[in-house]
Formats: C-alpha cells, structure tokens, sequence
C-alpha cells in the first residue's frame, strides 16, 4: 500500500490514462509518426502472406470507410469504359455488367451504385451523347450551329444526326425501347421540333401541318433499321449521306417553288 491509501497497481493503472490524455506533441519521440489516425500509418511489417498496406488502410479512418485496392472511379470514366467496350464487341447485346466493371476497372457493385442497373448504364451513356450532339447544335458554329441560313443548318443537322446514329448503332440496338413509341421521346420531339422550325424559316409559306410533315418524313428517313438495311445491301456511309442531302433540299427547295401550301394538286 501507498502512503495515500491507494495501492500500487491502480497507482499504475492512473498514470497509465494519464498519459494517454496528453496532447500529441507529449507523445514519446519513437511514437510522434503515428499522428493522429492512430496506426493507420504505420507500416504493415507484421501482415501475414506480404498483403499490400491498402488492406491496413482499409480498415477506414476518422474520415469513413477507404477503398480498397482500386482507385475511385468516376462515372464518366466508367462510361467512356463501357462505350469503348459496345462499339468492339461483335454482339453488343452479349455485354454484360461484369464485361463493363471490368473494362472499367471497377467493382461490380460500383456499376449498380452509380446506375441502378443495365438499363440505367445504358440510358446515362446515351444521354451524355445526346447532349453533346445538342449542344453542338444549339451553341456550336456554322454550319451545324445558329446563324447558319435554316436552308444549309437543315442539310448539317439531318447530317449530324445520320452520323450519329452510324457511330451509336450498336447503343441503339441495346436500350430498350421507348413504351410510349419512338416519337413521344424526348430526343425525338426535340430534333422533330427543331427540324420544323428550320422548314418554317427556311419556307415561310407553307402552313405549319407542311412542315411538320415534312419534318416526320426527314426524320423517318434516318430511322436505324432502314440505315441497317442500306448498309446490309452495300450501301457506304457517304453514299447515304449524300442521298439524306438530296432528299432534304429536294423537299426545301420543292416548298420554295410552290408545291406546298395545301394544293389539292399536289
């Protein structure tokens, strides 16, 4: 026993927390690299089997949870992995989420966190295109963007929108169609109203079920199982584009001359 009654062991006992409630900069010399982490920092010299240090680092921090292994993974990292992947492949619709995680160089389970499911994959991939197309479109330079005469942005638009579907068959083919019809989407009102617009400008005569029509018609013209078909036969890119063109300023021009407007001889 002590002079003050306690004995000797919880005199230890209290010297013991005393010193675990010191600041860092009392901790002992041979301690001070540890930080305030605790050991996360300390090399893994004892790990059975040589495991890497992300397996110690793992185990998290204050900061939450560390990933393990592999670096994070953006989404549009993970996206371009996947476009790359359906473009190669020989049968898209084989691709799977384990083909993409692993292309991406990610967890599966990333994939499902990120999007949800395959579809969702697939629905983020075409969005991001979409609106790189629209973009260009609406805030790029002639002659696809504004100030081009609505004659000429006709012909670049509808070229801009084979060239498109050409590179992207493979994504097409892959999401899953629309249960309201292909002209109730979204991409499809915007470039059908877009087209119709342009027409009006471009032949300010004709009534506005005329250049709608015509709109439908155009549009109708780049529908992917007719491109398939086209190419299936032999027919090249650039012959399909030059045909698109033909069509469109066959259709403007007609507009122009008068063969629009209603004429019940038409």
């Amino acid at each position: 026993m002590t002079a003050g009654g306690l004995d000797d062991r919880l005199v230890a006992d209290l010297a013991h927390l005393n010193v675990l409630e010191r600041s860092e900069h009392d901790v002992p010399r041979e301690l001070a690299h540890i930080g305030r982490d605790g050991f996360a920092a300390l090399e893994p010299a004892n790990l059975p089997l040589g495991r890497p240090r992300e397996l110690v680092d793992g185990i998290g921090s204050v900061d939450g949870p560390v990933r393990r292994g592999r670096p994070p993974a953006s989404p549009s990292r993970i996206l371009a992995a996947a476009d790359v992947l359906l473009a190669d492949a020989d049968v898209p619709q084989t691709v799977t989420m384990d083909h993409i995680a692993a292309a991406a160089g990610v967890g599966k389970g990333t994939l499902f966190r990120a999007f949800r499911s395959r579809d969702g994959l697939l629905d983020a991939l075409w969005t991001g295109k979409l609106a790189a197309l629209r973009e260009a479109v609406e805030e790029g330079t002639e002659p696809l963007g504004p100030g081009t005469p609505s004659r000429e942005r006709i012909v670049a638009f509808l070229d801009a929108l084979l060239s498109f579907k050409l590179a992207n068959r493979h994504l097409i083919r892959m999401r899953p169609k629309s249960p309201v019809g292909v002209r109730q989407a979204t991409s499809y009102k915007w470039s059908h109203g877009l087209l119709r617009a342009l027409i009006d400008d471009a032949a300010p005569w004709a009534t506005a079920d005329d250049s709608g029509y015509a709109a439908h018609v155009l549009l109708a013209a780049l529908d992917i199982d007719l491109l398939e078909e086209l190419l299936g036969s032999g027919r090249a890119p650039e012959d399909i584009r030059r045909s698109q063109a033909a069509l469109a300023l066959a259709i403007i021009d007609g507009a122009q001359a008068g063969g629009w407007g209603g004429r019940a001889d038409v």
